[in-house]
């Protein structure tokens, strides 16, 4: 199914909201689990339990269309939110200059500077990775991570800072083990830096 929206649009959306307001979005008249199972969403997990609803979606990226993950999370009957799987091809720093121009973020990565994750507004996880040493680090998983929809552990956020180092890469001077990647995330984010 494809979603008549931009991605950047829709992300843009999902971290201005923190989550997907409207079902009509994705093709459908509510969130219901009936709505759900009807329009061909996979069940992963227990009713009665932690589960969620995934489904991919075909969105417009720049001159190419991609197919994004989409997941709706529940705790039973409870809605807890959305979530978002990228492909690849979604780059890191066009994301921060289309959808994150004055918004706080921190980074996080592991010891070897391939992965890592970009807290936003400490409500948001946004997940990285470099495939190739001359690429780009490319966007894996976009999540919500607001009390207000039911979720006061935090889950994602403190994820990411019990797993991951943080790193001003702005104040600090670039390690020589560092990719490329490294300097053209950290010359985006000087970029937007007032």
């Amino acid at each position: 199914m494809t979603v008549r929206c931009d991605s950047f649009a829709l992300l843009a959306s999902f971290l201005k909201a923190g989550q997907i307001a409207r079902a009509t979005t994705f093709g459908l008249q509510d969130f219901s689990a009936d709505a759900l199972v009807t329009t061909g969403f996979d069940l992963i997990g227990e009713r009665d339990d932690f589960h969620f609803w995934e489904r991919a979606f075909w969105v417009e990226h720049g001159q190419r269309r991609i197919q994004l993950g989409y997941k709706r999370y529940f705790q039973a009957s409870q809605d807890l939110g959305d979530g978002f799987d990228f492909p690849p091809g979604v780059r890191l720093t066009s994301v921060i200059r289309r959808c994150l121009a004055r918004r706080p973020l921190k980074i996080y990565f592991w010891d070897d500077w391939r992965e890592g994750a970009l807290i936003v507004d400490e409500d948001f996880v946004i997940r990285f990775n470099l495939k190739c040493l001359r690429a780009a680090y490319q966007v894996r998983t976009l999540e919500c991570d607001r009390p207000s929809f039911g979720v006061t552990g935090r889950i994602s956020t403190n994820g990411v800072r019990a797993t991951m180092q943080p790193c001003d890469l702005v104040a600090l001077p670039v390690p020589r083990q560092a990719p490329a990647a490294y300097r053209h995330l950290r010359r985006a984010l000087l970029r937007r830096s007032p």
